[in-house]
């Protein structure tokens, strides 16, 4: 409905709403006294406590009590602005409100999330929020938003199976693409994959992938290039590139997927990078895609090689179970890594499979602290074992391995629990999973204004509501930049962020927000 004038002088009729958020809230704030102190305020005609004001049910409610209560501003209490303040501002729209007639109090975050054993003062804290709050609707004024074309491109920043992907599907749905790679090929980690999880062959996939890039005249495609500048708001952005000459480009675009990616961690550990006979995961499978395993009857794997870890010796302290965000561990040694990669253990034991399949009589022993073979990598750890990988697990803490590797050989004592004995085991080659590390992204989470956690990974806009949105608007992500995951999960999210960005660049033009701010130079220092 068109949007209703509000005459000067006209009387306050503002509704609140204070929300249950299920027992997020209500099981420390009384939000039925919270409601009823709401009544008392001048100019509150109507106040209520749903169980989830943001359901769709509430909210078509809301609308129905605008109309029936004549309502002329709206006040909800309940979690965070940042995440729901769009959704009923947009409740407001449709009932034919100015949006900006709208307050939030974060009676959550800021009442029962803090104060869990202080009931009555959170209680009473949120009825202060809320008079708060009313009071700012009641001085709120109408505010116009200026409209602006929106420029249907999109900038893709990083040229791995996720950047290929989301460039891939953006181009798919009609839309100009610009696809920047900092390496002088596309292809990222994935390039020195050779075989998935199924058996199909990573190569051709890829190949395919960078064939449909290249081939795509909607695809402008940058390799060596970075991206040094970036300008402008959502759905008018510019970019400049650096290109492999020194030049620079510059781009227009509405908006930006980040698909950095990471890469394997190569940490100082049992002779790796100096020793023949210790080598990664992903140098193993290299391996086996060659003839370099035929003189090779028996491999060792230690997991968490580096991973989980605080000192090379014990390979690790106990960790908080997160993939990615880990508690500040203080200095540790170069190149370990505090978090769990995920994959890792998939990558081991699909790689165990392969040995297995070439040579049958070889024997692979897999040292662990926990097989996590998520989804249907548990199919292949019970396929591993029924055909003789043999699994040793150890605590880095009361048994780990000792680890001896010299150019004459690899000695390795570990306690076997199974047996209750230390067995002796001389390898023919250390294999280390060693986890993944984000690449360096500093300068462009700086220059994009967008955050990062301890570890260096992208942290999504909100974990369950906006998945693959990067905080900043206009800006998404993908693929290993954001956590570690397998690829079939990378281009799952590339094809996420890439359905996300559809509905902003399909759109012919957007509004600027009406809250603009001003500068008064009396209050200037300078």
């Amino acid at each position: 409905p068109p949007e209703r004038i509000s005459e000067p002088g006209e009387e306050l009729r503002i509704g609140v709403f204070i929300c249950h958020c299920g027992t997020n809230i209500a099981s420390v704030v009384d939000v039925a006294a919270v409601a009823e102190y709401a009544r008392s305020l001048p100019g509150v005609v109507f106040a209520d406590h749903p169980l989830y004001t943001c359901s769709q049910d509430s909210q078509e409610s809301i609308r129905a009590i605008i109309a029936e209560h004549r309502l002329n501003r709206v006040v909800a209490a309940a979690c965070s602005p940042s995440t729901h303040e769009p959704l009923f501002m947009s409740t407001l729209r449709q009932a034919g409100i100015n949006k900006y007639f709208f307050d939030m109090a974060n009676i959550r975050d800021q009442c029962s999330w803090v104060h869990p054993l202080e009931p009555q003062l959170a209680t009473e804290k949120s009825k202060r929020l809320v008079r708060m709050a009313v009071a700012n609707a009641s001085q709120a004024e109408p505010l116009a938003e200026l409209e602006f074309d929106v420029n249907p491109a999109l900038l893709v920043i990083g040229g791995g199976v996720a950047g290929m992907t989301a460039a891939v599907e953006a181009a798919r749905q009609g839309f100009s693409v610009y696809l920047v790679e900092q390496q002088p090929n596309l292809g990222g980690q994935a390039q020195f994959l050779q075989r998935a999880w199924d058996g199909g062959s990573f190569s051709k996939h890829l190949l395919e992938l960078q064939e449909q890039v290249l081939n795509n005249d909607k695809i402008r495609v940058f390799v060596s290039s970075v991206v040094v500048g970036q300008s402008g708001f959502v759905g008018s952005f510019s970019s400049d590139i650096m290109t492999p000459s020194g030049a620079i480009r510059t781009v227009r675009h509405g908006a930006i997927v980040v698909a950095t990616g990471a890469e394997e961690a190569r940490p100082a550990l049992h002779g790796l990078d100096r020793l023949d006979t210790v080598i990664t995961q992903t140098d193993f499978e290299g391996l086996l895609a060659g003839d370099g395993k035929s003189s090779l009857r028996h491999v060792v794997m230690l997991q968490c090689a580096g991973s989980r870890s605080v000192d090379p010796l014990t390979f690790s302290a106990p960790d908080t179970g997160a993939p990615c965000e880990t508690p500040d561990l203080g200095e540790r040694p170069q190149g370990l890594l505090p978090y769990c990669s995920r994959v890792c253990c998939n990558q081991a034991v699909k790689n165990a499979l392969w040995f297995k399949e070439q040579r049958p009589g070889a024997r692979i022993d897999i040292l662990y602290r926990d097989m996590r073979t998520y989804g249907l990598g548990e199919l292949d750890y019970q396929l591993a074992r029924k055909l003789g990988v043999n699994f040793i697990r150890f605590d880095p803490l009361e048994n780990p391995p000792d680890i001896k590797t010299e150019e004459n050989g690899i000695e390795i004592a570990v306690k076997d629990p199974s047996i209750g004995r230390t067995v002796l085991l001389k390898p023919d080659l250390l294999v280390l999973s060693t986890g993944m590390k984000p690449r360096d992204t500093e300068e462009l989470a700086s220059m994009l204004r967008v955050p990062r956690n301890a570890n260096g990974f992208f942290i999504e806009a909100h974990a369950k509501l906006r998945p693959v949105d990067l905080p900043s608007e206009g800006l998404f992500m993908a693929g290993t930049a954001h956590a570690p995951k397998d690829v079939s999960e990378t281009i799952a999210q590339a094809q996420a962020a890439v359905a996300r960005a559809s509905i902003l660049l399909s759109k012919k033009s957007l509004r600027l927000s009406g809250v603009v701010s001003k500068v008064d130079p009396t209050h200037c220092a300078v």
